[in-house]
């Protein structure tokens, strides 16, 4: 029996090595993941991640090489206090990693152009990489507000709206999620966010390495032989609501509104289509009922002069300096950070 188990186990290791070596061979590959999710981010038991206080590093891809820096409070800024000083005018932008600065310097992110250019006013920088509609709102209400802002900027990139119906992203990274009740209350769910398990980390550990592991990943059959190697079906805090599948999204971003009205502040919405993916509704739908509800919008591909060509890092689709430039510039002209 034993020669026969050992050349059944030998058979299998050399079928699984042949495996891998054909689909790198092909162009398949592990699980990518991001050196901004390995170098600055920590676990949070409210928001489900945030940046290292104080760490620094480069941040690096096939596509560019930055240097990122973050202060002692968590943000890609300069220090900056939570006291506003006397006479002095603060915008927050908060979001996912348009913000945060994808693929560019510090001092090419939108919100540094916009300092720049207005005089007696701090722009405080408080977009984390990752983050969808639901945690930028947490954050501004646990952190933000505490800036004292007078003008709040969220930026809602494509991939929000389906993010903000899931529970884990990334394959590994639980976040917090609500659920939007009977009368438009919005309940929070998933908080104190919980750790990965042993076996969550192993599937991460095995699809990080192997090309064969990440593609059993997106296969359907392994779906139903192997579920224990599988996170699909643990992705979803809800469904998404067929009949009306944006209506979380306009819910969230209203109250945040609401939180920016609280201290005073007005609330800015910039959207843009990059990384969309909905399996119901569409990204214009979206906008559409954004403005029904009384959101200021500017819709950055909308607008005269953008182009994508030239204002995008090109195999990757975060916006380039240009890019950062133009949305500033699109900021400034219709006055909504003044």
């Amino acid at each position: 029996m034993w020669p026969r188990l050992l050349l059944l186990v030998a058979s299998t290791l050399a079928a699984l090595f042949l495996g891998e070596g054909i689909l790198r061979l092909a162009g398949f590959a592990p699980l990518y993941v991001g050196e901004d999710q390995r170098i600055f981010w920590r676990d949070d038991p409210e928001l489900g991640w945030h940046h290292r206080p104080n760490q620094q590093g480069e941040f690096q891809t096939e596509f560019f090489r930055v240097h990122v820096s973050i202060n002692s409070r968590g943000l890609r800024d300069t220090e900056v206090t939570q006291y506003k000083p006397h006479g002095v005018r603060r915008v927050l932008a908060i979001g996912d990693s348009y913000v945060w600065g994808f693929g560019v310097e510090s001092d090419e992110i939108f919100t540094e152009d916009l300092e720049r250019e207005l005089p007696a006013t701090e722009v405080i920088n408080g977009g984390v990489s990752g983050y969808s509609t639901d945690q930028a709102l947490l954050w501004l209400r646990r952190d933000g507000i505490r800036y004292a802002p007078d003008v709040v900027v969220y930026v809602l990139s494509g991939n929000d709206d389906v993010m903000n119906h899931m529970k884990r992203v990334y394959w590994i990274y639980d976040k917090p999620s609500f659920r939007l009740r009977d009368g438009g209350t919005l309940e929070l769910e998933g908080v104190p966010v919980p750790q990965p398990s042993r076996v969550t980390r192993a599937r991460h550990w095995l699809r990080a390495r192997s090309a064969l592991v990440h593609l059993a990943e997106v296969s359907t059959l392994f779906h139903t032989l192997l579920p224990w190697l599988t996170a699909a079906q643990d992705t979803l805090a809800h469904p998404l609501d067929t009949g009306d599948p944006h209506r979380l999204t306009v819910a969230l971003v209203g109250a945040m509104r609401d939180a920016a009205r609280g201290i005073g502040a007005s609330l800015v919405v910039v959207s843009y289509s990059g990384y969309w993916y909905s399996p119901h509704g569409s990204y214009e739908r979206l906008v559409g009922e954004l403005r029904r509800a009384g959101h200021d919008v500017l819709d950055v591909e909308a607008l005269s002069g953008w182009n994508y060509e030239a204002m995008v890092i090109q195999g990757d689709g975060h916006w380039n300096a240009r890019g950062h430039a133009f949305v500033a510039e699109a900021l400034l002209e219709r006055r909504l950070v003044q």
